[in-house]
C-alpha cells in the first residue's frame, strides 16, 4: 500500500509538470453509422467488397481511438491528442466491438474466397477474443517500471514528426493534455486498488523513482521536452521562439 501511495504522488508530480488541458473525449457513435451501413450492405457490396471494406474501417476506427498507434503508422491525424483512457471511454471501447462482429454476422462467409474466409475467421477470432479478455480489467494494471503513462509520454514524444510548425503546434498540444492523462491513469490505479487488482509489489517498486527523475530534470534534459530543445532548419527562428 505504501508504494502503491508513493507510486499516486509521483505520477501527481509529473502532472504539475506541465499545462493542465483537457484530453479530447471521442462520443460514442462517430463510425456507427459506417457500420450500420455495411451490415445492412447500403450500398450493394459482394461479401468481399463488405468484408476489406470492414476490415478499413476497423482500422480507422483503431487509429481514431489510438492516436499513439496513428503517430508510430506515420499519420498525423491524431498527433494532437492521446487515448482517452476514461472509464467511460473504456467501457465504450468494449461496448463497441459488438459492432465489427455484427458487420461478420451479415456477410455470408460461404461465398467468400478461401483466402477471403480464412482473413473472415481471423478477423472474427481477434476481435471475440477482445470482447472475452474485456472481462478482466487489465487496465487497472496501468503503470508498472517498464511500461505506463511515464514511459509512453517520453518515448512518444522521441517519435513525433518535427519537421513542420504544425508538428510543433501538434507536440504542444499533446504536451498540454499529459496532466489529464495522468489523472485518468491516476483513477484507473485507484480503481484497481479498490477491487484489489494491482500490478505486484515488485513490478512497481522503481516506478516512483523512475518518475521522479523525470519530474526533476531540467526542460532542455527532459526526455518528454527534448523535442522543444532542438529544432531543424525548416522551422523559422520566429516559429521557434
Amino acid at each position: 500500500m505504501r508504494d502503491a501511495a508513493r507510486l499516486m504522488i509521483g505520477l501527481v508530480v509529473l502532472a504539475a509538470v506541465l499545462v493542465a488541458a483537457p484530453v479530447v473525449a471521442l462520443e460514442e457513435g462517430d463510425y456507427a453509422g459506417e457500420y450500420d451501413a455495411l451490415e445492412r450492405n447500403a450500398t450493394g457490396q459482394s461479401a468481399s467488397e463488405r468484408l476489406h471494406a470492414l476490415f478499413d474501417l476497423q482500422w480507422r476506427y483503431e487509429l481514431h481511438e489510438h492516436p499513439e498507434r496513428a503517430t508510430y503508422q506515420g499519420q498525423k491525424e491524431g498527433n494532437d491528442r492521446w487515448t482517452d483512457m476514461s472509464r467511460q471511454a473504456i467501457d465504450r471501447r468494449q461496448r463497441e466491438l459488438s459492432r465489427p462482429l455484427g458487420v461478420l454476422d451479415a456477410i455470408d462467409r460461404a461465398s467468400l474466397s478461401p483466402d477471403d474466409q480464412l482473413d473472415y475467421d481471423l478477423f472474427r477470432a481477434r476481435i471475440e477474443e477482445r470482447i472475452e479478455g474485456g472481462k478482466f480489467p487489465d487496465e487497472l494494471l496501468a503503470v508498472d517500471q517498464m511500461t505506463g503513462v511515464h514511459q509512453s509520454l517520453a518515448s512518444m514524444m522521441q517519435v513525433m514528426p518535427r519537421r513542420s510548425r504544425g508538428d510543433y503546434e501538434d507536440i504542444l498540444s499533446r504536451l498540454d493534455k499529459v496532466p489529464a492523462l495522468v489523472d485518468q491513469h491516476i483513477a484507473l490505479l485507484r480503481e484497481g486498488m479498490e477491487r484489489g487488482v494491482t500490478m505486484p509489489r515488485i513490478l512497481v517498486r522503481h516506478v516512483p523513482e523512475q518518475v521522479a527523475m523525470l519530474a526533476a530534470a531540467p526542460a532542455e534534459e527532459n526526455p518528454i521536452l527534448r523535442p522543444l530543445s532542438a529544432f531543424p532548419e525548416t522551422i523559422d527562428a520566429a516559429s521557434q521562439a
